[in-house]
């Protein structure tokens, strides 16, 4: 122990009547030093109070003055110097206030508030829940130009997680703002932790205000539309009454559609837009949405088989006043088509749209046979719907048992066919068309194939042939001219069955004829083909030049079989049939 200290436990414990002279004459040298090294703190710390005092009135100044990015660096000087503890908390609150635009060092000045305060309320976060929610309102304003990839992941990180520190109210009052936020501001690699963010706050059912819904669904952008379920929180708006602007709705919406699979989320969109319009005075002016965009919709729902989409679009079109297009009608028979359940509304759509003036296409009828032949029990039920039908009063038109004769031909099931064109047409009281004729003719032209596959015996080839020639006997008989599709499904019949010959005069007739223009590529490489494969080069040669576009598929396969025989250097010019150049 120091003398000096000595001194002072003998000082403490010496009588209070001793008199103040007495001590002060007996206080040895280093006593006196101490003294001096007091008197020298206590003087250093008046000095930083008034630093501290000049720097908080500079700062006041410029908040007054509506200038807090210059007071800004005062206040870094400040915490540098270590005088922050000298401010006023209250002068460190409206600075925070006021940097509101800069998130990262809004964080710094909360930080530094809390610091400053934890005297008054401990490590209870809960009594900063204003100061977290202007925070997160803060958080929108992030760009890569205001701060550094890792000063944004410090402050969100440590903001969220600060934010779970909070009571139910604090987290009610910030988090919706922060989700807000978040789509707001320009990382887009934050949207997925908005995502998050939104899933917990319906989690534990946040109570937001009526117009949040609204104001987060203005945030949609096509590149981030899957961080926030978008439908999700329209359906939300229009749920509490409230109507977003149709600029915010269509935006939405189109964001969606086409840029995503998710048609879920778009019908549910559409739906919402219905009910927009049928609380609408002026459902045309207030929601508008033109024909383009109701055939791309009724597209997407053709693609995908999604009739709950099809249905809300109709809704649009009868609020709007508007008329169906021949798109809308077929987009809405094909998504009937691919369920059973829904083939009756297909053959009443189907009614309707050739009773408003517009022709069934073979595109059409090509599409539903797509949909209707995947088994053959589909192929059953739409002819007894069909049957229903007529037993409803509502007559089978030609287009709708053509469709079913096409899905029984792809399906190559001659049964099938035969039946429709020879039983079920004739007790209809219709009668076999051009495309009737064709999808007969590429029944058994399928079915033959498939035969051939596993081998088939020459009398089954002569009977398929001889249906042949009856219905190009009865498709004479009425007066229809040959179309190209019936010569492409009757020529590739032919080749089935061996009878490239035939085919190939056909061809060279149709060619030499007033009807070359019902040969198509399709017809030409069918046959041309087909005599590659039995070697007959020089008239594979002469059937690809019979069309008006070259075909180097044809000298191709031809070179290919030379190769393979061994003759890759033989000139095609000077090829002409198998025999020759095998000799």
């Amino acid at each position: 122990m120091s003398r000096a200290a000595q001194f002072l436990k003998q000082t403490a414990s010496s009588e209070m009547t001793t008199a103040t002279s007495v001590v002060h004459n007996s206080v040895p040298a280093s006593a006196s030093r101490l003294d001096a090294m007091l008197s020298l703190s206590h003087s250093t710390t008046q000095t930083e109070q008034q630093r501290a005092h000049s720097l908080q009135r500079e700062m006041d100044e410029l908040l007054k003055q509506k200038n807090p990015d210059r007071a800004w660096p005062l206040f870094q000087q400040a915490m540098k110097e270590d005088l922050v503890m000298h401010f006023s908390p209250n002068v460190v609150r409206e600075l925070f206030f006021k940097l509101f635009r800069n998130p990262v060092v809004g964080y710094h000045v909360l930080q530094a508030y809390r610091t400053m305060t934890a005297k008054d309320y401990g490590n209870d976060i809960t009594a900063y829940a204003d100061m977290y929610r202007q925070m997160c309102e803060s958080i929108q304003y992030l760009n890569p130009q205001n701060c550094t990839t890792r000063d944004r992941n410090v402050v969100v990180g440590s903001l969220v997680q600060e934010l779970q520190q909070l009571d139910r109210a604090g987290q009610e009052l910030s988090i919706p703002v922060l989700v807000s936020s978040l789509m707001t501001q320009k990382f887009v690699s934050l949207g997925d932790l908005a995502g998050q963010l939104y899933q917990y706050m319906r989690k534990e059912e946040f109570q937001v205000a009526p117009g949040y819904w609204s104001h987060l669904l203005a945030t949609s952008k096509y590149n981030r539309r899957s961080e926030l379920p978008y439908d999700e929180i329209f359906l939300e708006s229009v749920k509490v009454g409230r109507r977003p602007t149709a600029n915010i709705v269509m935006n939405a919406l189109q964001n969606y559609f086409p840029y995503t699979d998710d048609i879920a989320a778009v019908q549910r969109i559409v739906q919402g837009v219905v009910l927009l319009q049928q609380s609408s005075t002026a459902p045309g002016v207030e929601y508008p949405i033109d024909m383009a965009m109701l055939e791309a919709l009724s597209t997407a729902a053709a693609q995908t088989g999604m009739s709950d989409l099809i249905m809300p679009i109709w809704d649009i079109i009868t609020n709007l006043g508007l008329e169906p297009s021949v798109g809308i009608y077929e987009n809405t028979i094909v998504t009937f088509c691919t369920r059973p359940a829904t083939y009756k509304q297909a053959f009443i759509v189907l009614d309707e749209m050739q009773q408003k003036g517009y022709t069934v296409s073979r595109a059409l009828l090509r599409s539903m046979s797509a949909q209707l032949r995947s088994s053959p029990r589909n192929i059953d039920i739409a002819l007894n719907e069909l049957s229903m039908l007529e037993v409803e009063g509502c007559p089978t038109s030609q287009a709708a048992i053509n469709a079913v004769l096409s899905a029984a031909a792809e399906r190559g099931d001659l049964d099938a066919a035969l039946s429709i064109a020879e039983e079920v047409i004739p007790r209809l009281n219709l009668q076999m068309d051009s495309d009737s004729f064709s999808f007969a003719m590429e029944a058994i032209g399928k079915h033959l194939s498939r035969r051939t596959q596993s081998g088939t015996g020459e009398e089954i080839i002569q009977r398929v042939l001889t249906t042949a020639d009856t219905i190009l006997s009865d498709m004479e008989h009425q007066g229809l001219p040959p179309t190209q599709y019936i010569l492409r499904d009757y020529v590739e019949m032919l080749c089935y069955a061996k009878e490239v010959d035939t085919a190939t005069s056909v061809v060279r007739e149709l060619a030499q004829s007033a009807e070359k223009g019902l040969l198509n590529s399709k017809i030409i490489y069918c046959v041309a083909i087909a005599n590659v494969k039995l070697g007959n080069y020089a008239v594979a040669e002469e059937i690809a030049n019979a069309g008006s576009e070259p075909m180097p598929l044809i000298r191709s396969a031809i070179r290919k079989k030379l190769r393979s025989r061994g003759m890759g250097n033989f000139s095609l010019d000077n090829a002409s049939t198998g025999q020759e150049l095998e000799t």
